[in-house]
């Protein structure tokens, strides 16, 4: 999220006048895109914390089951998804990450057999 700052409201933030640049300043928060990224970020310890609290979440929810990979079958890999909430006023409210699995990697047939799409119907 970028936030574009008048001239004088960063000279009130920073206190000298001096180091504005002539129209605004830009500053920006950044979302890591990999997990090498957020590690390796200013903010890891958040990163590892929010990646923490999913994974906690994940095992209380028992959203898997770990079990022998078949032979001849690749796991399917995943990504961690990290992004930043705000607050009305712009200020960061939380760090949030998502372990994301790649199930685009999986063909019909071989690494499932049925698909599953949910339907809501409605009753008169």
């Amino acid at each position: 999220m970028c936030f574009l700052v008048s001239e004088e409201d960063h000279a009130n933030i920073t206190g000298d006048e001096d180091e504005v640049n002539a129209a605004s300043a830009e500053f920006c928060a950044q979302e890591p895109l990999s997990y090498q990224q957020a590690i390796r970020s200013p903010d890891s310890a958040k990163w590892r914390e929010a990646m923490d609290e999913e994974f906690k979440s994940l095992e209380k929810n028992g959203t898997w089951t770990l079990a022998r990979l078949p032979e001849g079958r690749k796991q399917i890999q995943c990504k961690w998804v990290c992004k930043m909430k705000f607050k009305v006023d712009g200020s960061i409210e939380r760090y949030k990450a998502r372990l994301v699995p790649k199930g685009f990697s999986q063909r019909y047939g071989i690494d499932y057999t049925e698909t599953f799409s949910g339907c809501q119907t409605r009753l008169n």
